[in-house]
């Protein structure tokens, strides 16, 4: 009798594949074999047989690295109220905007207030994405001050609407400047650094177009 044992691996694509087995060439001399030893031999070749295989198995794929501890950051209160307060002075200067353009007199001042509703439209729609992806939740109502703000500004015509409306808008950059400043600074949430950011040079441009607009009606 002739017990034969082979094992070869074979490294395909990156893995590995390993083939196991036995051999066992009986030749013209039968020997015979106690049952029990018979027994016990098959048991050790099946566990070496297994353990071969087990050896051969592909290491477990690495695990997933978590996201950065950054990913996880929340919106503070902080970060809720300047949001809010954004949202609001977006709301307010378009809505005191249109007033201008359809009553206002200087046609600067109109330029400028349609030039405000463009940029503080498409401010609105950039706040409301960051607030989705966020989980920031903004209202669109305005406090009861504003809206006493707006209900005067409608019963304005010509040059006292122009120039009741360059003091609102004015005022309201003049707040929101600092706020901008601080949240691009401060904020834990990246899209919330970078809306201030973008936001601060929108301010900045008006603040600079309302330094030099003219109030007079009937020229630009």
């Amino acid at each position: 009798m002739v017990v034969r044992f082979w094992g070869w691996v074979n490294l395909i694509g990156g893995g590995a594949v390993c083939e196991w087995g036995f051999l066992w060439h009986f030749g013209a001399v039968s020997l015979s074999f106690h049952e029990g030893f018979s027994l016990s031999v098959r048991r050790i070749l099946c566990s070496v047989s297994l353990l071969c295989l087990a050896a051969c198995q592909p290491d477990p794929p690495p695990a997933t690295p978590l996201p950065p501890l950054s990913s996880f950051n929340a919106a503070s209160q902080a970060d809720t109220a300047f949001a809010q307060t954004v949202n609001e002075a977006d709301v307010l200067d378009v809505a005191a905007s249109r007033v201008v353009v359809a009553f206002g007199c200087s046609p600067a001042v109109r330029a400028f207030a349609a030039e405000v509703i463009g940029d503080h439209q498409a401010n609105h729609t950039a706040l409301q994405q960051v607030a989705h992806d966020d989980a920031l939740t903004v209202s669109d109502t305005l406090p009861p001050q504003d809206l006493s703000l707006l209900k005067r500004l409608d019963r304005e015509r010509g040059a006292v609407l122009d120039a009741r409306y360059v003091r609102i808008i004015r005022a309201t950059n003049e707040a929101l400047l600092p706020q901008l400043d601080q949240e691009a600074k401060e904020s834990v949430m990246p899209d919330l650094r970078n809306f201030a950011s973008s936001m601060a040079l929108m301010e900045r441009a008006h603040a600079e177009r309302l330094s030099g607009l003219s109030m007079r009606c009937g020229r630009g």
